[in-house]
This record gives C-alpha cells, structure tokens and sequence, in this order.
C-alpha cells in the first residue's frame, strides 16, 4: 500500500477516519523510517486542514490589556476574548469548545507562550486524550511546550513519534528502558543519560539489559 502518494495526491477524499487507519498500518507494517516520518508529516498537515471544518465556531476576539495571571486569573482573562454573546463560558461551553476558544484567544497574544504554559497547569480537561483527539490543532510551538509541561504516555509518544520534537522527547518525557532501546537511534543518548527524566538515566537504576546495551553502543555515561 503506498500511503505516501494517497495522502499527497488523494486529499481531497480523505476523511480523518482514513488518517486514523493510516496511522494504525505504518504502526503495524513494514515501513522504512523514513517513509513513515513523511506520512505521519503529511498527516499531521492534513489533520490540521482538516480540523479548520472543526463544527465550533471560530468568531473574531478583540484581544484585551493582559492582567499578571496568579491563582487563576489568566482563565479569568481568557475568558474576556470569548465570543460575545457568550456571558457565561463555564456555563454555555462544553470543554472541548471553552479549551479551543482560549487557545485561539490566546494565539493573538503576544504572550502566547507563557500563557499557554500556565494554560496547561490551570485546566484539567486539557488531558492526554484531549490532546490525542485533536493532535492537529496544536501548532508545533504549542505542542513543544506539551511535552515539556506534560508527562505522556508511551502509546501517545509512540503514535506521534515521527512527528514530535524529539529533542523535547528525550529532555522532558519518562518513558521505559524498553521505549528507549527501541528508539536508541532517533533520542539523543547524552540528553536522554544526562539531562533525561528517567530514574535509569542513573547507572546504579538501570536494568542488566539496558548495562549490556549501552556498553554494546558503545555508550559509557
């Protein structure tokens, strides 16, 4: 099954339910690295078309002065760029809508950054799952910033792999010995060792298999 060319020259036919059995066979297939990092780029980029048919509305906001977010204030601000009409966010909004108006609110910040940064720690229904279900709204920025704040799941870092920055990966994310010597080739063997979060990063941690691994490598950290 050649992917590659249905995802760039199919598009226009192609259904996010087409992109999740995409997704599932260059799990499961036999597929070069490189051919699936240029698939799961291509749908990354057709998700994220895709999901501008998204059925939330997506009204102008006015972007306002900023007040210092502490103690939940910024989900007071954000709430102030809602659409108007709207009085009561909590209220007329389910999750998945109110997350999405804040972040695109908070796109037309010019302290985007940093608010999204505390965005993540102020609202528990931004969840793993969240994520997953709407992976192609988050710009790469956005979604930087999430694997530093956040810790995800090795299925979640398996799934979008080829198209998370690894970097981020190897520095911020705990995954297993196992996660590791799998993708020994892509994560960067000092950041991981060295400034990783994995408790194994430590030799006196490490399992005997993961001992022999390195020192096969060639690696004596």
């Amino acid at each position: 099954m050649d992917i590659l060319n249905t995802l760039k020259n199919q598009e226009n036919k192609l259904y996010l339910e087409d992109l999740d059995f995409y997704e599932d066979e260059l799990t499961a297939g036999d597929y070069d690295d490189v051919y699936v990092r240029e698939c799961r780029e291509e749908i990354q980029l057709i998700r994220r078309r895709l999901s501008e048919n998204f059925p939330i509305p997506t009204p102008e906001v006015k972007p306002v002065m900023r007040t210092e977010s502490t103690n939940g204030t910024l989900l007071v601000g954000l709430n102030t760029l809602m659409p108007e009409g709207v009085v009561s966010p909590s209220d007329e909004l389910n999750d998945t809508e109110r997350i999405r108006h804040h972040i695109i609110a908070m796109r037309k910040l010019k302290t985007h950054k940093s608010d999204f940064k505390e965005y993540i720690n102020q609202e528990n229904a931004l969840t793993e799952s969240f994520i997953d279900d709407y992976f192609a709204f988050f710009d790469i920025t956005e979604m930087d910033i999430l694997l530093t704040v956040k810790q995800l799941s090795e299925a979640f870092l398996e799934k979008y792999f080829g198209v998370l920055n690894l970097n981020k990966v190897a520095r911020h994310q705990q995954f297993s010995e196992k996660f590791y010597i799998k993708h020994f080739s892509q994560l960067d063997t000092l950041t991981v060792l060295d400034k990783g979060k994995n408790a194994w990063r430590k030799k006196e941690n490490r399992s005997k298999e993961l001992d022999v691994f390195l020192r096969l490598k060639g690696v004596n950290v």
